[in-house]
């Protein structure tokens, strides 16, 4: 119901004109997530940022289709945690600058937990999520532009290509609003030649 609803509400705002469908991964991947413990009320909030959003301030508003995965993760923690971690002035850390950031200790309140290709850090960062905490995955590029995700609770479902079970996750990548989704497994957001670089980690739920 959930994916049905957040894609109405993309079609209705213009978002996704020519695609007009949920990506391959909400419709192939539902069956994985069956029998898990998926918290509604987080994705619920979480689809609420897909939505249109007035641009009049545009330190605050999401291009319709072009949404960088930053704004997405960045958001998400102020929205569903209460936390402003990833803000960088009127804006936000680029996923570059967060997944460097991260990996030297730089925000307090995070912790690593290891890499994509650690079936014990999937592990991890899936009890993380499942605990309440909010636990990113990021992947810091040579160029310009990184990426970064954000981990769900419902566990963990395999993927061929990372060779590992994953976990739940949502994602938002620029310019490719077709390609972002809420409730899929985190090898959608990353190819299999990053799972090594892919790198979680999690908050406590402490205030600053």
């Amino acid at each position: 119901m959930l994916r049905k609803m957040l894609w109405v509400i993309l079609i209705c705002c213009g978002v996704v004109p020519v695609y007009g469908a949920p990506t391959t991964c909400e419709t192939s991947e539902q069956s994985l997530w069956n029998s898990s413990l998926i918290n509604q009320a987080l994705e619920s909030k979480l689809a609420t940022l897909f939505q249109c959003i007035d641009t009049s301030d545009p330190t605050e508003y999401k291009l319709r289709d072009a949404t960088a995965c930053n704004w997405f993760v960045g958001k998400s923690l102020e929205t569903v945690w209460s936390f402003s971690d990833f803000k960088n002035g009127d804006g936000y850390f680029t996923a570059n600058e967060l997944a460097d950031r991260l990996s030297q200790g730089v925000f307090s309140h995070w912790k690593t937990i290891g890499s994509g290709d650690q079936q014990e850090a999937n592990d991890t960062a899936a009890m993380r999520a499942a605990d309440g905490n909010p636990v990113v995955a990021a992947w810091q590029s040579n160029g310009p532009t990184g990426h970064v995700a954000l981990i769900l609770p419902g566990g963990l479902a395999f993927s061929s290509s990372w060779g590992v079970n994953v976990p739940r996750s949502a994602s938002i990548s620029l310019n490719d609003i077709d390609a972002a989704y809420i409730g899929c497994r985190l090898s959608n957001a990353f190819g299999a030649n990053k799972k090594q670089e892919v790198q979680y980690y999690y908050r406590d739920l402490l205030p600053f």
